[in-house]
């Protein structure tokens, strides 16, 4: 610990004492902050506007953390240095609007992400159930299906419910369908300049509750205020370079067990109702 040094801090990290903590893993701890998280990370996670990341392997032998504007004390004994070049903010991509060539990216990559399914996500589970018999899993199933059939009539609201707080994982598969699903609506905001605010205020309000690190995702999603892996895909998306957004799509996939396969179903379904409504159609035959 006493070589440890400061990678990067988010521009959106409070100074102050963290000890509650929300969750304890390996790589990353995160400690309660009100109603949001702020999670400390080992090297291998990228950086985030509500993350710290340290030049360790693990964080496991850290209880607590104090953040101050010139350093960072961990444990109440060892301290590391801030400076400027320590904090790290979101990249914000240029707001080029969509021609004919990046909505055709945007939909090879659709089209690789559906070929290619995690077996637990959201959007396979859906599938995977039709006409199953009613258990957990497969009431969970058919709660995403009519979820996402609302979703295709653009019945927000009755939608939202259909996936709030149902399924397994940290965060619920379903509490991760719905973040993808505001980042899609809240990025062809910004990007194609489609007067999508007051939906995605609707679906921000709807979609949070008392889980502190699903609250932190929305937050982050309807700001735009993203982690470095998924600005980096949604820039690669805009500029309409297919290889490079291929590989940052298969990188935000790996999120968790099926966390990040469960964002981008939503966000694709995000992208189908809202860029070429011909493409519902090929939604509501896969389902």
């Amino acid at each position: 610990m006493a070589d440890t040094k400061l990678l990067w801090l988010g521009d959106s990290v409070p100074c102050q004492r963290y000890s509650e903590l929300y969750s304890r893993h390996p790589k990353v701890l995160n400690f309660k902050n009100k109603e949001l998280v702020i999670s400390l990370c080992a090297k291998s996670l990228c950086p985030g506007p509500y993350r710290i990341g340290l030049d360790v392997d693990d964080v496991e032998s850290i209880t607590n953390i104090e953040l101050s504007s010139n350093c960072l004390v961990i444990n109440d004994s060892y301290r590391l240095e801030v400076n400027p070049k320590n904090i790290w903010s979101c990249p914000i991509g240029e707001k080029l609007g969509f021609t004919n060539p990046v909505k055709e990216i945007i939909w090879q990559n659709w089209i690789a992400f559906v070929t290619r399914l995690s077996p637990n996500c959201v959007m396979q589970q859906a599938l995977q159930h039709r006409g199953v018999k009613p258990g957990f899993q497969g009431c969970v199933a058919e709660s995403y299906r009519r979820g996402i059939d609302y979703l295709m009539v653009e019945n927000w609201m009755d939608a939202v419910p259909c996936f709030k707080r149902i399924g397994q994982g940290l965060t619920p598969a379903g509490d991760d369908f719905l973040v993808g699903l505001l980042l899609g609506l809240a990025w062809l905001h910004r990007m194609q300049k489609k007067e999508l605010s007051k939906i995605a205020e609707l679906i921000y309000r709807a979609s949070l509750g008392s889980d502190a690190l699903v609250n932190t995702f929305m937050l982050q999603t309807i700001t735009l205020n993203l982690d470095y892996d998924w600005s980096m895909f949604l820039q690669m998306l805009n500029s309409g370079a297919y290889p490079e957004s291929l590989l940052w799509q298969d990188k935000v996939k790996s999120e968790g067990s099926s966390s990040g396969a469960d964002k981008l179903s939503g966000f694709y379904t995000a992208m189908a109702i809202c860029i070429d409504k011909i493409r519902i159609d090929i939604l509501r035959k896969l389902l």
